[in-house]
């Protein structure tokens, strides 16, 4: 701070004691950078935007999958959902409810094809998912989550694995 020009520091009686500078420098210090930020930013976007053409992501455990839950969120379309069991309401409990009201305020639709096991139907309906059902016979652990221009594999092992691929080419 003090090669900043920040703080000044004086020797008194063995110690050193540090004062701030006076807040017109600190001003002048934020404003030196924010130009600074300001110049380069024009070429941060065009470089952030040509690394956009596929993100991939492995996330875990429930945290992981509630950052996925936050996407969907934040992005706003309708969730498809492929080959669930409904594994979700168990896994993430209060939270899931949480969430489908969230929903619900976004106005944001969820919609899948589940596997029809015990269960699932009378979740599907209290969770407001339109849903239709296939033949549970060749079950998979994997879920595939469809939002946006976003994929999102769930793989319900005993630690969730969650691969998150953006690419709008991914979803067509």
């Amino acid at each position: 701070l003090a090669q900043k020009g920040l703080v000044g520091s004086v020797q008194m009686g063995g110690r050193t004691v540090f004062q701030a500078s006076e807040p017109g420098r600190i001003e002048d210090f934020i404003s030196e950078k924010k130009n600074l930020l300001e110049g380069i930013m024009p070429g941060l976007k065009k470089m952030s935007a040509s690394e956009k053409q596929t993100q991939i992501t492995v996330l875990k455990g429930k945290e992981g999958m509630k950052s996925v839950l936050q996407d969907v969120l934040e992005v706003g379309k309708t969730m498809h959902i492929f080959g669930g069991q409904m594994q979700i309401v168990d896994a993430l409990g209060p939270y899931h409810e949480n969430y489908t009201k969230r929903l619900k305020e976004r106005k944001i639709k969820r919609v899948g094809v589940f596997l029809d096991v015990k269960g699932v139907r009378e979740k599907t309906e209290k969770w407001s998912i339109d849903a239709k059902f296939i033949d549970p016979s060749n079950p998979s652990d994997v879920v595939w989550w469809i939002y946006g221009d976003r994929l999102a594999l769930v793989v319900w092992k005993k630690d969730i694995e969650i691969v998150k691929i953006v690419n709008k080419e991914y979803v067509k």
